[in-house]
C-alpha cells in the first residue's frame, strides 16, 4: 500500500461584504471575540489565509456597493482584515478586485 502525505500550509477564509455586515451588527466586544476565535492561533482556530475581495463580491449585502468605489470597504470591511493580521501576524492575504455586477 502506498501512502501519500499532504502538508496543510494554511486555513483560509474570506471576509466578504456579507460577512462584514454580520460582524458589524455585533457589539465591539462580541466582534472582537468572534475575530479572536477565528484568527488568533493561540485562543482560536488560527485562520492563516484571507482571499479578500475589494470593491464588492458576489456576496454583497447592499446594492450601493456596486458603485465601483471602495468607500464602503474602507468603513466596514478593511478594518476586519487589518484586525485579523494583528491577531495572526504570520497570516497571508490575497486581495483581489471584487466581482462586477451581472445582468
Amino acid at each position: 500500500m502506498r501512502l501519500l502525505a499532504l502538508l496543510l500550509v494554511a486555513t483560509g477564509a474570506s471576509i466578504t461584504d456579507s460577512a462584514a455586515a454580520v460582524l458589524h451588527r455585533l457589539s465591539p466586544a462580541e466582534r472582537d471575540r468572534a475575530m479572536r476565535s477565528l484568527f488568533d492561533p493561540r485562543t482560536g482556530i488560527g485562520v492563516s489565509f484571507l482571499r479578500q475581495p475589494i470593491g464588492s463580491s458576489d456576496f454583497t449585502a447592499a446594492a450601493e456597493h456596486y458603485s465601483l468605489t471602495i468607500k464602503h470597504d474602507r468603513a466596514q470591511i478593511l478594518p476586519l482584515p487589518r484586525q485579523a493580521k494583528r491577531l495572526n501576524p504570520t497570516s497571508r492575504s490575497w486581495v483581489r478586485r471584487g466581482a462586477r455586477p451581472r445582468g
